[in-house]
């Protein structure tokens, strides 16, 4: 029993880890910015025309005016570079011209083939001026509060296993809570530490933080119920204090799911502070 909790503990932890801080070639982190999913998506409408215009001219071109009736043009504030354009081979970066990430893409194509990749970490600091340490800072130390989170996480689920474990009949009624409260605490520390203004809100994150509200709501419901029978049945105080632990947490676990969408209603997002973007490019 506890070799399997401590595997899904650990899957879990590493999975996770991996996902907010995913290689670039690979894979896209779970946070993602609004700009750097524009950049991605503006390379990689320009990657397709290239492509295209290869295919009838057998040479790739550097200016955008010849890819078409629809010529391309980046989104705004989007920064697109051709680096080459020969007969046998294309290159060319895009990246916010404001950025939180450092995220640096690139296109490479050879004879009417090739797609987008994201440059490594060592390649970026040729493409980004004074801010790259500011921003893998700031990312270092999301990474290292989700790995607390994950601990902190670990360690509240090994606490109600012992607790449960000492507990008689009926047991669950106040562990359930508990465990679903601490569930909610974590996906709370995650989404508060990662999520502002300028996050997409993709599918992960979207059931990321309905799974934390309704596991909330439903650790509340049934450790608010625990915790009146406890009352009435006149049981101990530890049978109650996984249940009341658990409400506890919940109640704080609500602020995740509202932390990760406030920001994009219109009449609170202009109220907040918004944090300041590192200017990687001229203007």
């Amino acid at each position: 029993m506890r070799l399997s909790v401590f595997l899904f503990i650990g899957l879990m932890g590493s999975g996770l880890c991996a996902a907010l801080d995913a290689p670039s070639a690979s894979a896209a982190p779970l946070f993602e910015t609004r700009g750097d999913r524009e950049a991605h998506a503006d390379l990689q409408r320009l990657a397709e025309a290239e492509n295209r215009y290869w295919t009838d001219h057998h040479t790739y071109t550097v200016s955008f005016a010849e890819l078409g009736p629809s010529p391309f043009e980046p989104t705004p504030g989007i920064y697109v570079q051709v680096e080459a354009a020969t007969p046998i081979r294309f290159r060319a970066v895009a990246m916010p011209r404001e950025s939180h990430t450092a995220r640096v893409f690139v296109v490479e194509a050879e004879e009417g083939h090739g797609g987008v990749t994201e440059l490594g970490k060592e390649e970026v600091s040729t493409y980004v001026l004074g801010a790259l340490k500011t921003i893998q800072g700031a990312e270092g130390l999301k990474l290292s509060l989700a790995a607390l989170a994950t601990l902190g996480f670990a360690g509240l689920m090994m606490y109600g296993i012992v607790l449960h474990r000492k507990g008689g009949t009926g047991q669950w009624r106040a562990s359930t809570p508990y465990f679903l409260g601490s569930l909610t605490l974590y996906v709370t520390l995650i989404l508060s530490t990662y999520v502002d203004e300028h996050t997409y809100i993709g599918p992960l994150v979207l059931i990321m933080a309905v799974t934390g509200a309704t596991a909330s709501l439903s650790s509340i419901l049934l450790g608010t119920i625990t915790l009146w029978r406890s009352i009435v049945e006149e049981t101990g105080f530890q049978f109650r204090r996984l249940a009341l632990a658990g409400v506890l947490f919940a109640l704080l676990g609500l602020v995740g799911p509202f932390y990760t969408f406030y920001p994009h209603l219109p009449w609170i997002g202009d109220l907040t502070t918004r944090p300041a973007a590192h200017r990687i490019l001229p203007p």
